[in-house]
């Protein structure tokens, strides 16, 4: 679940998560054009304010970072590990290519480093993570607040043009700065933009859903990025809006909960479905199947694997900080004491 620094679950992110799945989905899958990439970068800008929300005003300790990376490993590896392996066997075996991934190439991907399609953002996504304790200490020891955030997004934004390399994280770096400013902004909001967020809301997905018919470049379009990280701050800001409430409606928060399965998930599909018709030019029909499946195997996989692997993993949070004696705090409060 998305929740925010108090614990309390952010249902409309949530419904903004669950539609940022959708458009890539209907992207590969459905008969239209338009910039599914935009799904990717709203995925980015939710990620960055996830981590500067979650994290960015606790204690900076070992203990801290620790459960910090077994809660970003748990949440993103396993599903992720799974389907990789799944993936190459699918191709050496069935001859069937979900991500344009050999087979001989799983241990790239294993250890994040390949840049098949779909699945290279999530070796993005973990290469933020592996970089988010600098600017988590930065703040921790007063070196980083919202102003030096917003001056270093200008440059990071500007050098994005100049890094092609789709795995290459300072092609990205500004989005995930963008979130963590996102989430400074809404610890705090100003009066007026408490007041006009709400409004604000339905302005900025129209104007992103426009940038994302246009066919905009989504990794460096300074408009589009803008826009979806004022999609997450007007969410966040103004959760009890009109707007806001159809995005916490219930199919739209379970659609959220699925997202990740959903976004990898549908891939499979379709490349099964491609091999055994005979075609992969997307139809309505194929569309309808595609979505239909994947969201089934998306619900059951986040039942019976992404949540027990995720329980087992994080309970690893209490047990190997305690076996080192590490000073600290637990998940569940209780004090870690120093190694006699």
């Amino acid at each position: 679940m998305v929740r925010g620094r108090d614990q309390g679950i952010i249902k409309p992110l949530h419904g903004l998560r669950g539609l940022a799945a959708m458009i890539v989905v209907i992207h590969h899958t459905a008969p239209v054009k338009f910039s599914g990439a935009l799904g990717v970068t709203l995925f980015f800008v939710m990620s960055g304010f996830l981590m500067g929300r979650l994290y960015l005003a606790r204690e900076f300790t070992a203990v801290q970072v620790w459960r910090f990376a077994i809660a970003r490993f748990a949440r993103i590896y396993p599903l992720f590990a799974l389907l990789i392996v799944a993936a190459a066997l699918l191709d050496r075996f069935f001859g069937i290519n979900v991500f344009w991934m050999k087979s001989w190439q799983v241990d790239r991907h294993l250890v994040l480093l390949g840049d098949a399609y779909t699945v290279w953002t999530i070796a993005v996504e973990c290469h933020f993570y592996a970089m988010f304790p600098v600017f988590w200490f930065a703040f921790a020891r007063g070196k980083l607040n919202l102003q030096v955030l917003i001056l270093l997004y200008v440059p990071l934004a500007v050098a994005a043009y100049f890094f092609d390399g789709r795995i290459d994280p300072l092609r990205y770096l500004h989005i995930f700065v963008l979130g963590m400013i996102v989430a400074r902004i809404a610890d705090a909001p100003p009066r007026l933009l408490e007041k006009w967020a709400g409004g604000g809301l339905p302005l900025a997905m129209l104007a992103f859903a426009a940038a994302a018919i246009h066919g905009v470049n989504a990794y460096t379009n300074t408009f589009a990025i803008l826009m979806a990280g004022c999609m997450v701050l007007f969410s966040v800001v103004a959760p009890v809006s009109p707007v806001a409430r159809v995005l916490s409606l219930s199919p739209l928060v379970w659609l959220g909960e699925i997202s990740f399965g959903t976004y990898l998930l549908h891939r499979f599909t379709q490349g099964i479905l491609a091999r055994y018709t005979g075609t992969i030019e997307p139809t309505w029909l194929s569309f309808a199947i595609i979505v239909s499946v994947t969201l089934l195997l998306a619900a059951l996989m986040f039942r019976f694997y992404e949540e027990p692997m995720r329980r087992l993993i994080r309970s690893l949070d209490r047990k190997i900080p305690a076996m080192l004696g590490w000073p600290g705090k637990t998940a569940k409060g209780e004090r870690i004491a120093k190694p006699r």
